[in-house]
């Protein structure tokens, strides 16, 4: 498989699990570089995205590092979200996660989708289990301090490309 983007991911699993079982779908937006933040917030604002990021990600659980929780600009309402991280939050509206790999693979045995959100290595960490992936390719460069980590989409196909202000939004399935 091609892998255009970088290298393979270590832990590969295999065909696509049934509709009805846990799927781990990756959500994240993108410049051309792969650079998906600055200073722990996104160093755009594309109004398409984060209406699209809501339409996909209301009433599921939500997977995303500690640190990407603390600098939300606002409340993700109507979600549950699995926060994970080493310190104990102080937040009792989140669900704690020691072990992102361990809770992408008990996540399997469900039937409910959890959207992975970030930082960077939590990407990395659920990269191996996702049955799918969300990316919003921003149109401009920017410069910052986060990348997503390389992965192989060849591992993937492409499902739909739909291009809206500032962006395009891809939905990749495993293959």
């Amino acid at each position: 498989s091609t892998c255009e983007w970088g290298m393979a991911v270590s832990e590969r699993r295999g065909n696509h699990c049934p509709e009805e079982c846990g799927m781990i779908s990756i959500v994240v937006a993108m410049d051309a570089n792969q650079l998906i933040g600055a200073n722990h917030k996104m160093p755009w604002h594309c109004p398409a995205d984060l209406a699209h990021f809501r339409q996909l990600t209301l009433h599921h659980h939500l997977l995303m590092g500690r640190v990407t929780y603390e600098h939300l600009p606002k409340r993700l309402d109507h979600r549950i979200l699995h926060v994970a991280g080493h310190k104990p939050l102080s937040d009792s509206d989140v669900l704690p996660c020691s072990d992102v790999q361990a809770l992408c693979r008990e996540w399997k045995k469900k039937e409910e989708v959890l959207y992975v959100c970030g930082g960077a290595q939590i990407f990395a960490a659920a990269i191996a289990y996702a049955d799918e992936l969300w990316i919003t390719r921003i149109e401009q460069s920017y410069t910052g301090d986060t990348w997503f980590p390389a992965f192989c989409i060849g591992d993937f196909r492409l499902l739909s490309n739909e291009q809206k202000e500032g962006c395009s939004i891809m939905h990749y399935r495993r293959r």
